[in-house]
C-alpha cells in the first residue's frame, strides 16, 4: 500500500462520486507504474512529475459507498482498470444547462452542443479535457459576458460515470492587455436547468474573480460547488502523515484540537470576495497567520485531523484569493501571461491594488484601471494561494489561482531589475524586498512543481526558476560573498537620510517629526553640510540627536543629512524566510537543469541560521540570541555584493559583537531575548527560523544538526515548542521520507540523521530524558535510544563510520531532544552510554577500537554488539 483515505458522508449513499487530489513520496510510483484504489470504482490520473520520473501528484476520481462513518481506501501499485473515456457526448445526454446571468452586463449559457467546445487549456496539448477517465472527466468552460470586452463567465465540470455532474461557476474580470479595465457592478445568478443557484449583487473589481455561491445558494453560502441534482457531500481526508512525508509542504510538529481558536475563526461559508482569513490589510506590520511557507488555513488541514472544516475552509480561503487584482489573463491564450511572451510587461500601478510596484525601461504596461481598487496585494507579504487547495481537490481553477499570483510577482518587478523574461526576484530591490524575494521564489517553485508539464507556463516557470538559480549562484557561490549567508538587502535598518528641522543648535540637532529608527543611534556618525560629528545622545521623545562637538554653525532648517553606524543591519527574520523558501524550493526536487547550484546556493544561505545557533567560543554567535530584530551583516554600511569583497566579518564571533554590542559571554542557558524575540511567543523570531534550521538538517548542512540540538537543549525550549498547537505554521520538523542514512562520513551529515530520525517520531512533544553527551559518539547513541528499532538499525553503519574515521575529543557535547520509545530501548542504551563512554571513548581516540563483525543493530531483544578490542 502506498497511502491510503477516508470518504465521509452527510447521509448513508451507494456509489456516490467522490474527487481529491493525491501527492506522492518521490519514487514510490516509479515511471510506467499505475495506481490503483481499493474500496471503489476509481481512476487515477496523473498531472505531474518528480524529477527522476516518478509521479508526483494525480486527481483520484470515481464512487464508492459512504456514509456518517469514514470509509477507507486505499492506494496501491498494480494494473488499473479500464473503459470507455466518459466524452462530452455524455455530458450532453445528461441534460445539463447552466446560465450565469450578469444584470444589465449580459449573459452567458451552456447547453447542448455547447459542451463540446471546452478550453484548450494545454493550448495544443494532447487533451482538451483536464481529466479523462472512464469514472469521471472534467472541462473548463468560458463565455464572454454580452458584448462585455473584460467580463467573463467560467465553468468547471465533472461528469462521473454515474451520470451525476458537478459544476463551479465564477465570473472574471480581467485581461493583460485589453484596454479600459474597470469594476463590473451587476446582479448576478446562477441558474442549472431550471433552478436558479444563486442571485446577488457584487461589484466585481478589475482583475478580481469570484466563484458565485453565497448565502442565496441552497445552503447558504455551505456548498464548495453545485451538482446538477443532490449534493451528495462527501467530504474527503487524506493520510495527513503521509501527505506530510512526501515533502510537497512542510512537515508540522502540532496537533491541533478541533476546539482551538484558530479552528473556530476558519469561514463556515462563502460569500463573493469575501475577506476571509486573509489580513485587512496585506503588508500591514505585525504577525499575520497567511505568512508562511503555506498558511495557517492550510496547515490547520494537516494538523486539525478528524473534523471537515479545515478541509472546507482551506477552499473557501482559495476562492477569497479572488478578490486580489492580480487575475491578468492573456487575451489571445485564455490562460495566465507566459513570460517569454511579455519580456518588457510591467503593471500599471495606479489603482493596481498592487503595493510597490515597478516601472517598465520600454514603456510596455498594461493598460491603466479605473473603478474600485481591489484589495491590497503586497509581494513582500503575500500568502501561498491556491497551492494546497489544488493539491487537496485537483482542481483546475485552483492551479490557475497559483499560476496568476506567480504571473503577478512577474509583472509588478522593473523588467531591466527581473532581467525581462528570466523574471529574477532578487532581494536588494524594492519591489520585492528581502522577505518579498523569499516568498515570490516559493510561489514560483509551487507553480513549477505542479503545473503539468503539457501546460506552456510548466516550461516558462520552469525558465525562470533555473535563471533565478543562476543568478543567486553566480552572485553568492561562484564568487567570494558574504561568509555569513546574507543575501544582498534591499535597505540598511540603521542607516538614515532626510532634511534637518527647525530648532537646531550647533550640537543639539533636531530631527523631523517622523524620525524613526530601529536601534539608538548613540556612536553613529551624523553628516550634514559637509560637516560629521559622533552621536552621543538621542532623545527619541523630542527627536534630537546631541553629538560630541558643535558643527561649526546651527544646521538650518531643510538642510540634508546622513545618519551611520558603519555597520548595515539587515532584519534576521527577513532573511530567515528566505532561507525557508529557498530549502523548501529545494526540497520539491523541480527538474531543472542546475539542481546542484540551487543545492550550493541553499547550503551557503543556510548558514544565516545555523551560524547564530553557534556555541560559547568567542569566534561563535551565541545561540542563546539567534533571535533578533535586526543583526549586522557587514561592519560597513555599503559593502559590495557586485563583486563580493564586502567587507565581511572574519567569524561570527565579530557578528556578535557587533549586533549586542559586547563579545559572546561565553554561557550556556536558556534562550532569550525581548519584544518579539521572547522565547515563549508562539509567532515570533525563535519560531520563524524554525523551517530554515530544519531544512538545513534536511539536506545535510554542516553544523545544523548541533546548531538545533543547542537550541532544543535549553530549558525553556519544551516552553516555546508546546505553544505549536496555538500557531502550527512555523511549528516544522523533519518528515520521516528524509529519515534514510546519509551517504556522508562527515559528523555534521551523521548528526543531521541522528536527529532527524529521533524527531521523526515526535506526534506529540515528549521531551528526551538523555543527559549532555560527553563527545559525539554518545550524542548518536543517545539519540538512537530515542528512535524506532527500523532507525537505530539504520543509523548502526553511520555510526560504525564514525567510531572509524572521527576523533570525538574534538566535538562539543550535545544534546539531542526526540520522541519516546520502548522503555526497555531507552533504559539499555542509555545505560550503556552511562557505563561505556569513557573507555569507548579512549579506544576511538587512540585508534585502538574496531567494530563487531555482526554490527550493531538495536531492539530490546539485544544489546548491542561492540567491543574494544583490549
Amino acid at each position: 500500500m502506498l497511502t491510503a483515505f477516508t470518504l465521509t458522508s452527510a447521509s448513508t449513499q451507494a456509489a456516490a462520486p467522490f474527487v481529491l487530489g493525491q501527492v506522492f513520496k518521490r519514487g514510490s510510483v516509479p515511471a510506467g507504474s499505475t495506481v490503483v484504489v481499493s474500496g471503489a470504482d476509481a481512476q487515477v490520473t496523473p498531472k505531474a512529475y518528480w524529477s527522476d520520473g516518478s509521479l508526483r501528484f494525480a486527481v483520484v476520481a470515481g464512487t464508492a459507498n459512504v456514509s456518517t462513518t469514514a470509509a477507507t481506501l486505499t492506494l496501491s501499485l498494480g494494473t488499473a482498470a479500464t473503459g470507455a473515456v466518459l466524452t462530452t457526448a455524455e455530458l450532453r445526454a445528461t441534460g445539463a444547462a447552466v446560465t450565469i446571468d450578469c444584470g444589465v452586463l449580459g449573459a452567458a449559457s451552456w447547453a447542448g452542443t455547447d459542451w463540446d467546445a471546452p478550453l484548450d487549456w494545454s493550448q495544443g496539448g494532447p487533451d482538451v479535457a483536464w481529466v479523462s477517465g472512464h469514472r469521471m472527466s472534467s472541462w473548463i468552460y468560458r463565455k464572454p459576458v454580452g458584448s462585455d470586452a473584460h467580463l467573463v463567465a467560467w465553468l468547471e465540470v465533472r461528469l462521473f460515470a454515474t451520470g451525476q455532474v458537478e459544476i463551479l461557476p465564477w465570473i472574471e474580470n480581467g485581461y493583460v492587455h485589453v484596454a479600459a479595465p474597470t469594476n463590473k457592478s451587476a446582479t448576478y445568478t446562477v441558474t442549472i436547468g431550471s433552478t436558479q443557484r444563486f442571485s446577488q449583487a457584487i461589484d466585481l473589481p478589475h482583475h478580481c474573480r469570484t466563484p458565485l455561491i453565497g448565502a442565496s445558494s441552497p445552503r447558504g453560502g455551505a456548498e464548495l460547488s453545485y451538482w446538477l441534482g443532490a449534493d451528495p457531500r462527501v467530504t474527503p481526508q487524506h493520510d495527513l502523515a503521509y501527505f506530510q512525508a512526501t515533502e510537497m509542504v512542510p512537515t508540522y510538529w502540532p496537533t491541533v484540537p478541533p476546539s482551538q481558536d484558530i479552528v473556530a475563526s476558519l469561514p463556515a461559508t462563502y460569500t463573493p470576495l469575501q475577506q476571509g482569513n486573509y489580513p485587512t490589510g496585506m503588508g500591514a506590520a505585525g504577525y499575520s497567520p497567511s505568512i508562511g511557507l503555506i498558511p495557517e488555513w492550510d496547515v490547520l488541514y494537516l494538523t486539525c485531523p478528524g473534523s471537515a472544516k479545515p478541509y472546507e475552509a482551506l477552499i473557501r480561503n482559495a476562492y477569497s484569493a479572488g478578490r486580489y487584482g492580480m487575475h491578468y489573463r492573456d487575451e489571445t491564450t485564455q490562460r495566465p501571461i507566459r513570460f517569454s511572451a511579455h519580456p518588457g510587461l510591467c503593471l500599471n500601478a495606479t489603482n493596481s491594488g498592487v503595493s510597490s510596484a515597478g516601472h517598465s525601461t520600454l514603456n510596455d504596461y498594461t493598460p491603466q484601471p479605473g473603478g474600485a481598487t481591489p484589495a491590497t496585494w503586497a509581494s513582500s507579504h503575500h500568502p501561498s494561494v491556491g497551492y494546497m487547495a489544488y493539491l487537496v481537490t485537483g482542481r483546475f481553477y485552483h492551479l490557475e489561482q497559483l499560476q496568476f499570483a506567480a504571473t503577478l510577482n512577474y509583472l509588478k518587478q522593473i523588467d531591466a531589475t527581473r532581467q525581462f523574461a528570466k523574471g529574477l526576484f532578487l532581494s536588494q530591490a524594492g519591489a520585492n524586498t528581502t522577505r518579498g524575494s523569499g516568498w515570490a521564489m516559493r510561489t514560483l517553485c509551487q507553480a513549477a512543481s505542479v503545473t503539468p508539464a503539457e501546460d506552456p507556463l510548466h516550461a516558462e516557470f520552469i525558465a525562470s526558476t533555473q535563471h533565478n538559480v543562476d543568478y543567486l549562484h553566480g552572485r553568492y557561490v561562484a564568487q567570494p560573498s558574504n561568509p555569513q549567508g546574507w543575501v544582498q538587502p534591499y535597505s540598511d535598518y540603521t542607516g538614515a537620510t532626510g532634511s534637518v528641522a527647525a530648532g537646531s543648535t550647533a550640537t543639539l540637532i533636531q530631527m523631523p517629526a517622523g524620525f524613526a529608527l530601529a536601534q539608538s543611534p548613540v556612536g553613529w556618525t551624523l553628516t550634514t553640510g559637509g560637516n560629521s560629528r559622533t552621536v552621543i545622545a538621542y532623545d527619541n521623545v523630542a527627536k534630537t540627536l546631541l553629538v560630541d562637538s558643535p558643527f561649526p554653525s546651527a544646521p538650518a532648517a531643510g538642510s540634508s543629512y546622513s545618519l551611520n553606524d558603519s555597520k548595515y543591519f539587515e532584519a534576521a527574520w527577513m532573511q530567515d524566510y528566505v532561507t525557508a523558501s529557498w530549502g523548501y524550493g529545494l526540497t520539491l526536487d523541480l527538474p531543472i537543469n542546475n539542481q546542484a547550484k540551487f543545492a550550493a546556493c541553499f547550503e551557503w544561505k543556510a548558514q544565516s541560521i545555523v551560524g547564530r545557533l553557534g556555541g560559547t567560543d568567542p569566534t561563535e554567535f551565541l545561540y542563546r540570541d539567534a533571535a533578533q530584530f535586526t543583526i549586522s551583516i557587514a561592519p560597513a554600511n555599503a559593502p559590495n555584493y557586485d563583486t563580493g569583497e564586502g567587507p565581511w566579518y572574519a567569524n561570527w564571533g565579530e557578528c556578535y559583537a557587533d549586533t549586542l554590542g559586547e563579545p559572546n559571554p561565553g554561557e550556556v542557558g536558556n534562550l532569550r531575548g525581548d519584544g518579539s524575540a521572547v522565547p515563549t511567543l508562539p509567532t515570533g523570531y525563535w519560531t520563524w527560523l524554525q523551517p530554515g534550521i530544519v531544512y538545513a538538517m534536511r539536506h545535510g548542512v554542516a553544523g545544523a544538526a548541533e546548531g538545533y540540538a543547542r537550541m532544543t537543549g535549553a530549558a525553556n525550549w519544551p516552553a516555546l515548542r508546546d505553544l505549536g498547537y496555538t500557531a502550527p505554521v512555523w511549528y516544522v520538523k523533519q518528515p520521516e521520507a528524509a529519515a534514510a542514512p546519509v551517504a556522508s562520513t562527515s559528523v555534521a551529515a551523521l548528526l543531521s540523521a541522528a536527529v532527524l530520525a529521533a524527531h521523526s517520531l515526535a506526534s506529540l512533544p515528549i521531551s528526551a530524558a538523555v543527559a549532555s553527551s560527553a563527545n559525539v559518539t554518545t550524542a548518536v547513541l543517545s539519540a538512537a535510544a530515542l528512535v524506532t528499532h527500523s532507525s537505530s538499525v539504520a543509523l548502526s553503519a553511520q555510526i560504525r563510520v564514525l567510531q572509524q574515521t572521527e576523533s570525538p575529543a574534538r566535538h562539543a557535547p550535545l544534546r539531542v531532544e526526540g520522541a519516546a520509545m520502548h522503555a526497555v530501548l531507552r533504559g539499555a542504551l542509555v545505560s550503556f552510554t552511562q557505563t561505556m563512554a569513557v573507555g569507548l571513548s579512549a579506544s576511538i581516540a587512540e585508534g585502538s577500537y574496531v567494530p563487531a563483525p555482526s554490527g550493531c543493530g538495536f531492539s530490546p531483544k539485544h544489546r548491542p554488539t561492540w567491543r574494544p578490542r583490549r
